[in-house]
């Protein structure tokens, strides 16, 4: 058990470093078992950066997963693969014919049932408590301390009612897609999938509530957990500041939270990795100059070994902005 945050600007090779670190002890200890955990939307680009580091050409041993697809490989250890998961198209039928069940007694959103939209706004309220972990209980709590305003209370109150019977409704015949990682986290203490395995996460810049829940039970039982985040100067002191101003401040609130939340389920942390030198951007001066300086305040900032002049002289072609007068001259340029 143990967490290792591998932490560094833009370019500078935090993934690669990783990945190739992955492969390695995948060819070293064939008996074990890897994960690298990305947002839905980078598993194929992880599996073909994987691939292409491999001298094998291939993956073996390690899984490309998301968050949900890691809850469905361990529902499927347990032996819960025949689970019935609800989608967006369900939920939406289910709310329609609960509200107007209850429409009496609803005093805010009974009326709104057919207004065009409601549905849809309802089921990404529902969604979004179900993400951050607010259940029933926690409905109460907001409701009992928003009586002072009227309008806010009856639609907490609407809310919770809502909620309540979505999941009376849907006991024992379906789960929610928002309920997966919840219902992983029970499982994950009895999984000879997790406790054998090493465990990357890469491409996030924060978590959810219920996503920490997970990345807590990993810490402590799975064998590693390695975080790659993008912070640029991650030095003790810049961890440690969390100034509003600063343009990292999501991924330092993250770093802290995870090294907490560590010390708290009794994994130990590794002292970070910080790369600095640019790989990405070393042979264009102008763009590890720019990536470096953008968003940034103050005054200019010369990168090691790099001429700060690239950004400031004429006929730069590293760098052009072009302006468009509509979305479809935009496409347009980009296509030819």
């Amino acid at each position: 058990m143990g967490l290792q945050l591998i932490l560094g600007g833009s370019g500078t090779g935090k993934s690669f470093m990783m990945y190739q670190n992955v492969v390695r002890k995948s060819m070293d200890s064939p008996e074990e078992h890897f994960m690298a955990i990305v947002p839905e939307q980078f598993t194929m680009e992880t599996q073909k950066t994987i691939v292409q580091l491999s001298p094998r050409k291939g993956t073996m041993n390690i899984d490309i997963l998301s968050f949900e697809r890691l809850a469905k490989r361990i529902f499927e250890e347990a032996g819960l693969n025949s689970l019935r998961v609800l989608d967006d198209t369900g939920k939406c039928l289910i709310l329609r014919k609960i509200i107007e069940e209850n429409k009496e007694r609803l005093s805010v959103f009974g009326s709104k049932v057919k207004m065009a939209g409601f549905i849809e706004e309802m089921k990404s309220v529902i969604s979004e408590l179900c993400q951050y972990g607010i259940g029933e209980e926690e409905l109460k709590d907001i409701s009992e301390r928003s009586k002072s305003r009227p309008l806010l209370y009856a639609k907490c109150q609407d809310i919770l009612l809502i909620l309540t019977e979505l999941r009376g409704f849907l006991k024992d015949r379906f789960i929610m897609n928002e309920e997966l990682l919840t219902r992983a986290c029970e499982l994950i203490p009895h999984s000879r999938l997790v406790r054998n395995c090493h465990i990357t996460f890469d491409e996030y810049t924060g978590f959810s509530p219920v996503q920490y829940q997970v990345i807590g039970a990993l810490l402590k039982y799975a064998k590693s957990v390695t975080v790659t985040l993008t912070i640029r100067d991650a030095g003790p002191a810049h961890l440690q500041s969390e100034k509003e101003q600063d343009i990292f401040l999501l991924t330092i609130k993250t770093a802290n939270r995870l090294k907490k939340l560590a010390e708290e389920y009794g994994a130990r942390v590794h002292n970070d990795l910080i790369l600095t030198e640019p790989k990405r951007f070393s042979g264009t001066d102008d763009l590890a100059v720019l990536e470096r300086n953008i968003f940034r305040f103050g005054k200019l900032q010369d990168v090691p070994g790099k001429r700060r002049r690239a950004v400031e002289r004429q006929g730069n072609r590293s760098i052009a902005v072009t302006v468009s007068t509509g979305p479809v001259m935009e496409a347009d340029y980009v296509a030819f």
